[in-house]
Order: structure tokens, then C-alpha cells, then sequence
């Protein structure tokens, strides 16, 4: 007769013998569905999520700046913070997240030297006074693969002036990033060179 401590004694070593000899069949198992999973995942990116990512940009005689473009499915946050009523879908959007030079220099001619650099050329008063460091700088741009810039209805904000342009983008052969600027029509613009960047 086996005791009930015995019973129990068995149970777990049957147990245990099943589990040394599955497992690896659950490791293999383990294994092959963690890179379906990873693959799973970057199939839900879309071809216009090509360009998200950290970018540097420099445009001849101007400062570098890193600036983060990324996907907003919700609601535009503004300049300053608050959120627009409208919506916007899959729309492409880009912040500064670093500076080559984030305090105004020692020869500012606006007697800010060594001060953390702000949107002071903003034609809001009232946004003067926040950091360019964050910026939002690129705001909904759409994604039209059938066109020569497939990133385009955007617009782009230069804090060196205050001003707003409208903006298209497409990636070139090299990898870089031609961003074109304009008032009007785009052969009234200006286009800078960005490349890809460490975040």
C-alpha cells in the first residue's frame, strides 16, 4: 500500500521527469516565436514611418540641431503646450531635442548672453519666452508615396525668425533628408540637407 506522502512523493517526480523531458521542446518553441513577435511588430510601421527618427540639421552659416521626427496619432500639441481642438490622424511631426549651442552666445546683441535660448522671434508675445530646446518645429505633414516629396502639407517654424513656412520632405538615395521650406510656391524656396542621427 502506498501512503499518502508516498503518493505525492511519485506525483512529483513524474513531474519532474515530464518537465526535464519537454523543455526543450518549450526552448526551441520560446525561441521561434520571440522573432515572429519582433517581425509582427515592425510590419505594423507604414512606409511613410520611414523617416521617423533623430536628424541633423545644419543649413550653411546656421547652428546644428537634432530634431526628433515622429507620428501623432492624437491631437496637435501647440507651442504653448495646450492641445488644437482639431484632430489630426498619421500626421508627421518634428521637436528639437538637442543644440549644438542651447544658451544665446556672449556677443548676443539682444543682451541674453549665456541664457538659455527661447523663442524670442516668435510673432507671439506671448510664446517668446519658451525654450527653443523642445520645439516643436515640423507640424502635419502627410504621407503621399505617389508623389517626387511624399512627405508634404506640413509646415515648417524657423526660431531664428519667427517665421512659418510650408514645408515638403523626401529621403534621397544616400539616406539623408532634403527638407524644402517656402512661401507660396515651392520654387520660391529654400531646401537644407539633414542626416540621419544618434538619438
Amino acid at each position: 500500500m502506498t501512503t499518502g506522502f508516498g503518493a505525492i512523493s511519485n506525483l512529483l517526480s513524474d513531474v519532474m521527469t515530464w518537465a526535464a523531458r519537454t523543455l526543450p521542446f518549450w526552448l526551441a518553441l520560446l525561441i521561434c516565436v520571440a522573432p515572429v513577435s519582433a517581425v509582427a511588430q515592425d510590419n505594423d510601421l507604414e512606409p511613410g514611418d520611414a523617416i521617423l527618427g533623430t536628424w541633423l540639421s545644419g543649413a550653411e552659416g546656421k547652428e546644428l540641431a537634432r530634431v526628433l521626427i515622429y507620428k501623432d496619432d492624437g491631437r496637435d500639441k501647440g507651442q504653448d503646450g495646450g492641445l488644437d481642438s482639431r484632430r489630426v490622424n498619421r500626421k508627421y511631426f518634428g521637436k528639437i531635442v538637442w543644440l549644438e549651442y542651447p544658451e544665446f552666445r556672449d556677443d548676443d546683441e539682444q543682451g541674453m548672453a549665456g541664457m538659455t535660448k527661447v523663442d524670442r522671434e516668435n510673432r507671439d508675445p506671448k510664446l517668446r519666452g519658451h525654450p527653443i530646446l523642445g520645439l516643436v518645429i515640423l507640424k502635419n505633414f502627410d504621407f503621399e508615396p505617389d508623389r517626387k516629396w511624399p512627405w508634404t502639407g506640413g509646415t515648417v517654424y524657423d526660431p531664428e525668425n519667427g517665421k512659418t513656412y510650408r514645408g515638403r520632405m523626401r529621403l534621397e538615395k544616400d539616406g539623408g533628408l532634403r527638407m524644402r521650406g517656402y512661401v507660396g510656391i515651392p520654387l520660391f524656396g529654400r531646401s537644407t540637407w539633414w542626416t540621419r542621427s544618434l538619438p
